[in-house]
């Protein structure tokens, strides 16, 4: 009977053995499971890629999804936004005035009869009411000729745009380099590259 006893408690003794360390084989590969560094799959999106672009208000006025291309050449550069005329009259943007150019013009884009688009400057641009007008490559924009100084991204371009009905709209528009720029241009139209050559934006248009 004794002998039974002590057989007894040895085989109890061994399958305790056994169970702690079961269980601390599991809480190692518990400690693992948990302690291990996820994966994070991240989109980029573009608001990752872009930086934040200008706003500013006068009255009457508004001035959005502002921005500068960093320079392609030393001596000038275009700038882009979008501007809604919110009163029940028309207006008319008729100059810009930067501190950082010599000569800040306003330029349309025309095709030619070869199918060639060229920069032609204009004097003024309409601003009919309740309507968005897009400045952007390809089409009307902001042309600073003749830099003072270098525009590098991160920077910041203090222009003031000038309206036919007197009024003056101040905005500090971000330097954007052509991976930073918006894949859409301002007011929702087509893709464009800021860097896009085909419509004369290439050679600093």
């Amino acid at each position: 009977m004794a002998h039974a006893r002590i057989r007894w408690a040895a085989a109890a003794a061994l399958a305790a053995t056994a169970l702690l360390t079961a269980c601390s084989n599991s809480e190692e590969a518990s400690t693992v499971a948990t302690t291990t560094t996820p994966k994070v799959l991240r989109s980029t999106t573009t608001a990752d890629r872009t930086a934040e672009l200008a706003s500013a208000t006068v009255d009457g006025i508004r001035l959005t999804d502002g921005w500068v291309k960093v320079p392609p050449k030393k001596d000038r550069t275009a700038g882009y936004f979008t501007l809604r005329n919110t009163g029940a009259t028309e207006d008319r943007l008729t100059a810009v005035v930067t501190d950082v150019a010599g000569r800040p013009e306003l330029h349309t884009t025309q095709t030619a009869g070869s199918g060639a688009e060229k920069m032609v400057k204009v004097n003024e641009i309409p601003l009919p009411p309740n309507q968005d007008v897009a400045l952007r490559p390809g089409g009307e924009h902001l042309m600073l000729v003749d830099l003072k100084r270098e525009l590098a991204a991160g920077q910041k371009v203090t222009v003031e745009l000038r309206f036919a009905s007197g009024k003056k709209l101040s905005a500090e528009l971000p330097v954007l380099s052509p991976d930073q720029a918006p894949r859409s241009t301002p007011g929702g139209s087509a893709e464009a590259s800021a860097g896009n050559g085909a419509n004369g934006h290439g050679n600093g248009h």
